[in-house]
């Protein structure tokens, strides 16, 4: 068999496993499937509990930031009562039905942030097809609601904790409402309460006028940019549309401004069973140039960013496998990046050396004084375009419940951590992936050994750092789609030892009671 005919044939039997990142909701949101999975060891953290004072600090160090970005990002006022700040709240039409046929101009969201009664705060309504996927406003191929803009059961409106109030007396509410409901928040780990009231009225004329906030935004340059408080994250030339080159930490999180990235870098390989190819040896070796992408639209709101675009990965002769819809959301301080697998049969039975990579490419200098985390390790290393073993280490070591940071403070270009949530039901190991060099799209020294080590593209020389991570060992992994959660968290002037007022939104995630 030629090695043409037994690429051809493994095209056919790989057509329905598609590696994508696909839109999900954030954890409050996720299927029970998807959900964090109970098992996997907690991130390691430097403090073991967050304290009132640490808190109340974040919090004062969060107000204290509040400037106007680019594009204004950023609020007027100040931070609510709540214990935490960036959380999303995010309704239900199922837990509202009384708002069923409103539309997004005739509802309002109101809180008691200072004790001063209700104000209006930032919000949006955010519209989902039959099939669960966001109806986006604007962008090149827009696909309308069925329910043109009326608010039915899995519709959402969306807040942030940052704005919670105390509680407030019903004959406080403002009044002319149609429909009201009282929103009560809970923080697990505390058990404090901060709380929102939702109204919606007769026409948009009837309410009153919305908060003026806007907490993020989103620009029509390249494939995309997305401005919020604490980053900037483009797709301003991307070689696929999947790989984003634009990353930088906002001076209102203590960073430049300064684009130090170059672009994300995806593996996807597999190497067929040699049974299935009469002996001859046949691999499919992808990165992010092999991504089919078509983005269609964007809805802008002050609280999150939507975004959604239909992603294929490319196989051989330009065979596209199944595509997925991808549906992106971005907060002003932090990103949720989830990767489907979608295995129609258990990959061990057709393949061997599976492997997913997904990294970060930053263009640091090597005298920038950079540092980069490792929660596994506990160990700073330094960015100077040299591996040491210690380093080298990291690319054997299972990463699984880390969290690796980076901190450019040095350089004035800020910081900030990332971390992975696998699934129960994907039982891959997690392998760490680095590497610090300067020599031009170098592989990571692990791929030495594989038969097919060569330059990778990018767009700047060197990679200072790579880091990332690699599921290896798929083995035991069933059929299924099997949903992995990327996070990207950007806190303000954010330092080592802070991370779990971040980690919490995906680890404890805050308990919403409607009234």
């Amino acid at each position: 068999m030629s090695g043409k005919v037994s690429k051809f044939l493994f095209a056919f039997l790989v057509a329905g496993l598609v590696l994508v990142p696909v839109a999900r909701n954030f954890a409050q949101d996720m299927p029970e499937e998807s959900a964090v999975d109970p098992t996997v060891e907690a991130p390691t953290q430097i403090d073991s509990e967050t304290t009132a004072a640490e808190v109340e600090e974040v919090q004062q160090i969060e107000a204290e930031s509040v400037v106007k970005a680019k594009g204004g990002i950023g609020p007027e006022s100040g931070l609510g009562v709540f214990s935490r700040h960036a959380d999303p709240v995010v309704l239900k039409g199922e837990q509202i039905p009384k708002f069923a046929g409103a539309t997004e101009d005739t509802i309002r969201v109101f809180a008691n942030k200072d004790g001063s009664g209700l104000k209006p705060i930032p919000y949006q309504m955010d519209e989902r097809n039959q099939w669960g996927e966001f109806v986006v406003i604007k962008g090149k191929r827009v696909v309308a609601d069925e329910d043109e803009g009326a608010f039915d059961e899995n519709d959402e409106v969306v807040f942030l904790t940052r704005d919670l109030g105390s509680k407030a007396a019903k004959d406080s509410w403002p009044s002319g409402f149609k429909e009201a409901y009282e929103v009560e928040v809970t923080d697990p780990l505390t058990s404090v309460k901060g709380y929102a009231y939702v109204l919606s009225y007769a026409s948009a004329s009837a309410a009153p006028a919305p908060s003026t906030d806007d907490y993020i935004s989103y620009e029509e340059k390249g494939q995309g940019v997305t401005h919020a408080m604490s980053y900037e994250l483009g797709f301003v030339k991307p070689a696929s549309g999947l790989d984003y080159d634009l990353l930088t930490v906002m001076p209102a999180a203590g960073g430049s401004g300064k684009d130090w990235f170059d672009r994300l870098k995806v593996r996807v390989l597999q190497n067929l069973k040699r049974f299935m190819t009469l002996g001859i040896p046949t691999r499919l070796d992808r990165t992010e140039k092999n991504f089919l992408v078509k983005v269609y639209g964007y809805k802008d709101g002050p609280v999150r960013v939507l975004r959604v675009m239909k992603v294929n990965l490319q196989l051989i002769w330009k065979l596209p496998a199944p595509g997925a819809t991808v549906n992106s959301v971005f907060y002003p301080e932090w990103i949720e990046w989830p990767v489907p697998v979608n295995l129609p049969f258990k990959p061990s039975w057709a393949f061997y050396n599976v492997e997913l990579d997904v990294s970060h490419d930053y263009d640091f200098g090597v005298n920038d004084g950079v540092k980069v985390y490792n929660s596994k390790d506990q160990r700073w290393d330094v960015v100077d375009g040299k591996m040491t073993p210690e380093e080298t280490a990291v690319n054997k070591a299972d990463v699984r419940g880390s969290y690796y940071g980076f901190d450019a403070t040095a350089a004035g270009h800020g910081a900030g951590f990332y971390t992975v949530r696998p699934p129960k039901s994907f039982s891959a190991s997690l392998i760490g992936l680095y590497n610090d060099s300067t020599e031009v799209g170098v592989e990571p020294e692990y791929y030495e050994g594989d038969g097919n080590k060569k330059d990778r593209e990018e767009n700047i020389a060197g990679a200072l750092p790579l880091a990332g991570g690699r599921f290896v060992n798929w083995d035991d992994v069933g059929k299924g789609i099997h949903t992995i959660f990327w996070y990207h968290f950007y806190p303000p002037f954010y330092t080592l030892g802070k991370e779990k007022a971040f980690l919490d939104i995906i680890d404890h995630p805050i308990s919403v009671t409607v009234n």
